[in-house]
């Protein structure tokens, strides 16, 4: 195996190397998982903490990530990607039509809570004479004085409401009981310029619908599933340390790639290949593959996330809605020795753990690459 102590893979520079989860903690904590050692420096790998927050909450995996209610580290920010976006990205467009649907339905916009239930989403609806401006309250807007600040980012021309100076009606849509008194706490701070009390739809109603959900996550997001296969190859393939010459153009698409770079690296499809990590559905429960190939002219690192229940109906039907293979083609191999090598795990969620505090997911299991 080679070896470098002491040296950072992206900077160079000597000193004390740091942990490295090559599977991102937002998925969750593993039983077994056994992390990327001595090979970034910390000052390196908080660098990357902006493309694992982009991938943690605004790329398609975030949409399962909160629907299954996988919460990640205890220390980390809960507030729901469909709420607001993250690094750069927008936030994750939910929106549903009743079904059956009919030809004047209109989409409503939704909303998934902590624990993973569907809502719809919480929004006050603000006339101000002729203008109409309409504000998502977010899990984390507390006080009436944020309010008014984004208000103010949309341009309403106020700044300490006095009676009659400008009437305010409120229309407060997708709302819980519980968090009625909440809305008109909100809305306290504009008590003086309030000419009725605030009409209110409340938003606890189950019904069947149909969803419509988007992401639209940035360059980084696409670093981050570089990072992620980069470091599981250097994690399980013997003899590659990371700072060699051939992972160059991998280690620059990581630190600091653009858009027009992610296609030279990043590749994703649904259809499975004979050579692929896997296919069809995980027979104990949602599952992500990883995998690692060394060969004489290429070395590559595919993953999937997500692979949904074979004896449970998924949240998304496989043939139509499994989420991409990504390939990440790291470099060509320096060795240029004729050796195929192969290794892939699979990581799967279950509540067999979860005394032992492994966030439903337990299972680290390594399966023979195709």
């Amino acid at each position: 195996m080679v070896t470098k102590s002491n040296i950072c893979i992206y900077c160079g520079q000597e000193g004390s190397l740091s942990r490295e989860h090559y599977l991102p903690r937002c998925l969750g904590k593993f039983r077994g998982f056994e992390s990327l050692n001595d090979r970034i420096c910390k000052k390196c790998n908080e660098g990357f903490s902006e493309i694992d927050e982009q991938f943690c909450n605004s790329g398609p995996e975030a949409i399962i990530r909160s629907l299954l209610g996988i919460k990640g580290r205890p220390s980390h920010r809960k507030l729901s990607p469909f709420q607001r976006g993250s690094a750069g990205a927008e936030r994750l467009s939910f929106r549903a039509k009743r079904f059956p649907e009919s030809a004047d339905a209109e989409h409503v916009e939704m909303d998934v809570d902590p624990a993973g239930v569907v809502r719809r989403l919480r929004q006050m609806i603000l006339s101000f004479e002729s203008r109409q401006v309409t504000i998502r309250i977010t899990d984390d807007m507390k006080e009436p004085e944020q309010l008014i600040t984004v208000l103010r980012k949309q341009g309403v021309e106020f700044v300490n409401p006095s009676k009659n100076d400008r009437p305010i009606t409120a229309l407060i849509t997708g709302a819980r009981p519980e968090e009625i008194e909440w809305m008109q706490y909100l809305l306290s701070g504009l008590k003086p310029n309030m000419i009725s009390e605030p009409e209110i739809t409340i938003g606890d109603k189950e019904e069947e619908a149909r969803a419509l959900v988007h992401a639209s996550p940035t360059a980084k997001y696409f670093r981050a599933l570089a990072k992620i296969g980069f470091h599981y190859f250097l994690k399980y393939m013997n003899g590659f340390h990371g700072s060699e010459r051939a992972f160059s153009g991998i280690r620059d698409f990581i630190t600091g790639g653009t858009a027009s770079d992610v296609d030279r690296f990043v590749t994703g499809r649904r259809d499975h290949l004979f050579t692929d990590i896997a296919s069809g559905e995980s027979p104990t429960g949602y599952r992500h593959l990883r995998l690692a190939r060394s060969n004489y002219s290429e070395l590559v690192s595919k993953m999937q996330f997500f692979i949904p229940e074979k004896y449970r109906t998924p949240l998304y039907r496989p043939d139509i809605h499994v989420l991409p293979i990504y390939t990440i083609r790291l470099g060509i191999n320096p060795l240029r020795i004729d050796f195929p090598r192969a290794c892939s795990h699979s990581f799967t969620y279950s509540e067999e753990y979860k005394a032992e505090g492994y966030d439903r997911i337990v299972r680290q299991e390594t399966i023979k690459p195709r």
